[in-house]
């Protein structure tokens, strides 16, 4: 059974250079579970608004995939202590990622799904920033927008 839902999506990158860059978005989406793994769906548009990416989190304990499908493809999963490897395909071509995982915690409730995921990032063998990412999701109607 699918469930509109609301998803909240807070991340954190810090530069080598003590740069910093935060973001937060809040998005419709769809959630379903399937053999006890759950999954949202979401789109958002592209920095050009010229297509739509679709969105896929597939959620279970201790382990988070995020592939993203559209202008700019993508796939990159998380497990606590694990290297894996992920690809960001743009026009340009295609970028091998590394994501390292240093944390993840990853809480299913019946009306509550989120997500706490910290790693570095490498992009074709280079270091590139660690970040930080807060998910969760809740049914519509049991959101606060502040």
């Amino acid at each position: 059974m699918e469930k509109e839902i609301f998803i909240t999506i807070e991340g954190l990158q810090e530069f080598e250079d003590d740069d910093r860059d935060q973001v937060k978005i809040i998005t419709p989406g769809t959630y379903y579970q399937v053999l006890g793994k759950h999954y949202l769906m979401f789109e958002e548009v592209s920095e050009d608004y010229s297509e739509r990416i679709k969105s896929l989190i597939k959620l279970q304990e201790g382990r988070v995939e995020i592939s993203r499908r559209g202008d700019m493809n993508s796939y990159m999963v998380f497990e606590e202590g694990d290297a894996n490897g992920g690809y960001l395909d743009t026009p340009v071509g295609r970028m091998e990622l590394l994501v390292n995982t240093e944390k993840i915690h990853v809480l299913l409730e019946e009306n509550l799904l989120e997500a706490q995921i910290t790693y570095l990032l490498h992009i074709n063998g280079d270091f590139v920033a660690r970040r930080e990412i807060l998910l969760s999701a809740k049914p519509k109607g049991e959101i606060s927008l502040d």
